[in-house]
């Protein structure tokens, strides 16, 4: 199975909305089913096997000794499930979250508009390219608009791309991405995913390669602009653009999640992701997970733009992409 990496689903807000019911209460019975379930999914699936019956032990042990009593809402319950299997794990991957109702009519998402996660591409003074991701999504949705986008960004004289609001997605797409940056048309090794085979300790591995692109940027002096919300396949490509000496990331460190897996269904209302595998850069043979990428050139993420345009030589450099854009060439396509 090709592993997504997903950060987690933006916060809905509805325009007109219903007078709130009250959050679901749980009860012992309930807690414990919630519980043996993530328990036994941990045990089953988790990447690290050790970590998997320890975090499973530690949250039996906790509703045992009653110190889950006082937790009667979903809510409450996955937050603090949360925290006891990340105090454990120390993975920024392992959540328990609501399940979310479909979205009804005036339901707007957070994230700007976008086309298989491509935002914007502009032409800046100085013939500075600047492309922002918003996501990496599936490679089929990913590669037409990127590739539409780089194409009208071959021979800038330096890239900037801003991953600042980008919480991942496939790692297909980001050795797509990572292929313009190459040299020459051979395959280059660009990441693994090491995946736990289900109810065994067994693992597998899946190599992710680059390909000839349309176009290329190779040399073209790169920066990649980050935040604590890069997160995912979003810090692999920061990363693999890092230990590659591909280009130099600008901002603040990345949320710090290379873990990627699956959502189970703990019951009553409560889903768990679980990672059931790891990055596993071939350069370095780890990753980034619990640490994050941290920057090459460190600055506050709202001041990571005009950071990166001082480095390319912009005098008064703002933080407003719109007041450096010359052209803007490339706009997602509607519907």
């Amino acid at each position: 199975m090709n592993p997504t990496l997903i950060a987690a689903a933006a916060m809905l807000t509805f325009a007109c909305t219903p007078a709130r019911a009250e959050p679901p209460q749980l009860d012992q019975q309930s807690r414990t089913q919630i519980v043996t379930t993530a328990s036994q999914s941990l045990e089953a699936r988790y990447i690290f096997p050790e970590l998997g019956q320890q975090a499973a032990a530690h949250i039996a042990d906790q509703n045992a000794t009653g110190a889950y009593d006082e937790l009667t809402t979903t809510e409450a319950f996955a937050a603090r499930l949360t925290t006891d299997l990340q105090s454990i794990t120390n993975d920024k991957h392992m959540r328990a979250t609501l399940q979310r109702p479909p979205a009804g009519p005036g339901a707007r998402p957070e994230r700007p508009a976008s086309e298989g996660g491509v935002v914007r591409a502009d032409i800046l003074a100085n013939n500075i390219g600047y492309l922002e991701l918003n996501g990496f999504e599936a490679v089929d949705e990913f590669r037409p608009p990127v590739d539409r986008a780089m194409a009208e960004l071959e021979g800038v004289s330096a890239l900037i791309i801003d991953l600042r609001r980008n919480g991942g997605g496939d790692p297909q797409s980001v050795s797509w991405l990572v292929s313009y940056f190459l040299e020459g048309p051979e395959p280059v090794h660009v990441n693994d995913f090491v995946t736990r085979i289900h109810g065994t300790t067994d693992e597998a591995v899946e190599e992710f390669w680059s390909s000839p692109t349309p176009v290329s940027l190779h040399g073209v002096p790169l920066y990649v602009l980050t935040s604590d919300r890069t997160f995912s396949a979003a810090e692999e490509f920061s990363y693999d653009i890092k230990v590659m000496g591909l280009g130099k990331t600008v901002g603040a460190t990345t949320g710090g999640g290379a873990n990627p897996g699956d959502v189970v269904d703990l019951g009553h209302g409560i889903e768990l992701f679980v990672p059931d595998g790891r990055a596993r850069n071939p350069i370095t043979g780890t990753n980034w997970e619990g640490v994050g990428v941290k920057p090459d050139i460190a600055s506050p993420k709202e001041t990571a733009l005009s950071t990166a345009l001082r480095q390319l030589g912009v005098a008064n450099a703002s933080d407003d992409i719109d007041t450096h854009s010359v052209k803007r060439v490339f706009e997602p396509h509607s519907g």
